[in-house]
Formats: structure tokens, sequence, C-alpha cells
């Protein structure tokens, strides 16, 4: 099964999310960010744009354990 994994660091916070599609993950991701910028006022909503989201695919077999993202 693959798995697309996106994420992205900001000073304070680390961000992830895992889906089935690269575009879905950057999806869910931004919609993490936006949820985030309501929560914290100080937080740019146009800080971070979707070509700024790492995603990498995973093909693992669920359940998994990764070490430094990598199947055990």
């Amino acid at each position: 099964m693959i798995i697309y994994i996106a994420e992205i660091d900001t000073r304070h916070f680390s961000f992830l999310t895992a889906a089935k599609s690269e575009a879905g993950a950057r999806s869910r991701l931004m919609a993490g960010w936006r949820r985030h910028c309501a929560d914290y006022s100080t937080a740019d909503p146009g800080y971070i744009k979707p070509d700024d989201v790492a995603v990498h695919a995973l093909d693992i077999d669920a359940p998994v354990i990764l070490r430094d993202g990598e199947p055990l």
C-alpha cells in the first residue's frame, strides 16, 4: 500500500499528515494550516503555500513502525 506523507515545519510547530494520494496529503496539510491560522491569530495564512509542502510516498504494509521515515 502506498501512503503519502506531507510535512512542513515552522519556527514553532511541525505539521504532518498521511493520505492515499499526493494531492490529498498536500490538501489535508493545507487544511490543517488554515485551522492553525484560525487558532493562532498571529499566524500568516499566506506563509505556507501548497508548493512549500514536502510530500513523499511510502510503500508499506500496515500496521507498520517507522524509524526515521523508513519501515523497520
